[in-house]
């Protein structure tokens, strides 16, 4: 049995270490789960965003920042309509130029209430034509943030039709913006524009990410920082390294979470368990796995050395974390094993990886 759970994980990509938004939220372990004793970067948020206060999601990229982001501010958050605000796709223009974030701002407000207003007249089949197949996410905008875009969106498009009808100047524009968030407003939920990739520049495939990252925390998000809403930005502690950079965002973020790191095996445990519980309760027939946890998939010996991985080799980072387990899962399922082993680990973490315990 434990061979064939196996491969039905393998089968529905348990492990996958970049799944996509809404899949992030069902996976998502609380953090005073993993690590109980210390602040709740969960409560913080959601009480935060509703009282409407500017907050910076500190950590390096894998430690959670994006699956923490997805779990309060998704499609069920209380008081809130949170509006993902995409940065790392768009022209360095939209990053460096506050007229330009102030029209990508509007786009992407009256993009999310057009797209409620469909979900409303006719969620099902947009859902159909708009979700891929999948076994264990749910798409955005179908739940309680859907609802009330739903009922604001032909306002929204009455006061900003799109780009084609922008003003020129930018404090036009700004107006704009803040116009649409007291409009969402007024339906007594606090707008909340949430900035989660903003660590992608550190990547070798933008020009000049220096000048990206102090324009952008030096001159567009100081014009964010009256709106009526709540505004919530993921950083990468690399940015801390530039005083001025540094300065700018304790200037317009003055609530900060940090994410606290694994302590033990046992959490390790706790995040794969949720992958694990996630995929059995999605299958169709999830009473043959009934009672499956990590030591039907994982030697108990396995998940000690994946925590020493995570402390010496891998930066403690979760995404690298279940990057090895999915690598050594596929072991596995070549070899007809009953559970992932320690060895496996190890040649996971070196396919891909010069570090591991006592390099």
């Amino acid at each position: 049995m434990s061979a064939e759970l196996l491969r039905h994980l393998r089968d529905q990509f348990a492990f996958d270490d970049a799944p996509r938004r809404h899949d992030l939220a069902a996976y998502h372990v609380p953090f005073d789960v993993l690590a109980p004793g210390g602040p709740s970067p969960e409560r913080t948020l959601a009480a935060a965003t509703r009282r409407g206060e500017r907050l910076v999601v500190e950590g390096s990229s894998g430690r959670g920042k994006s699956s923490l982001l997805a779990s309060v501010l998704g499609e069920d958050a209380e008081g809130v309509v949170p509006f993902l605000v995409p940065m790392s796709a768009e022209p360095a223009e939209t990053v460096t130029e506050p007229r330009a974030m102030a029209v990508h701002l509007v786009q992407t407000i009256v993009a999310a209430a057009k797209r409620a207003e469909v979900l409303r007249g006719s969620e099902d089949e947009a859902l159909r034509e708009a979700t891929p197949t999948r076994v264990v996410g749910r798409d955005q905008l179908t739940g309680r943030v859907g609802v009330t875009l739903g009922v604001v969106a032909a306002e929204l498009g009455r006061q900003a039709a799109g780009g084609d009808s922008m003003p020129r100047s930018a404090t036009a524009i700004f107006e704009v913006v803040h116009q649409l968030l007291v409009t969402i407003a007024t339906e007594r939920v606090m707008p909340v524009l949430v900035f989660d990739d903003t660590d992608r520049w550190l990547g070798t495939a933008f020009d000049e990410p220096e000048r990206l990252v102090r324009a952008f925390f030096g001159k567009v998000l100081l014009q964010l920082r009256d709106f009526p809403c709540s505004l919530v930005v993921a950083v990468h502690p690399r940015y801390r390294q530039r005083p001025e950079v540094s300065a700018s965002i304790d200037r317009v973020l003055t609530t900060r979470i940090d994410l606290p790191p694994l302590p033990d095996f046992d959490a390790v445990a706790r995040l794969l368990a949720r992958r694990i519980e996630a995929h059995v309760e999605a299958d169709p027939d999830p009473g043959r796995w009934h009672g499956s946890s990590v030591s039907d998939v994982l030697a108990p010996a396995a998940v000690e050395r994946l925590f020493e991985h995570y402390r010496r080799g891998l930066g403690n980072e979760l995404r690298t974390v279940v990057r090895t387990v999915h690598v050594a899962l596929a072991t596995a399922c070549d070899g007809g094993a009953e559970l992932i082993t320690v060895e496996m680990i190890d040649a996971s973490v070196a396919s891909w990886s010069d570090a591991g315990p006592g390099s």
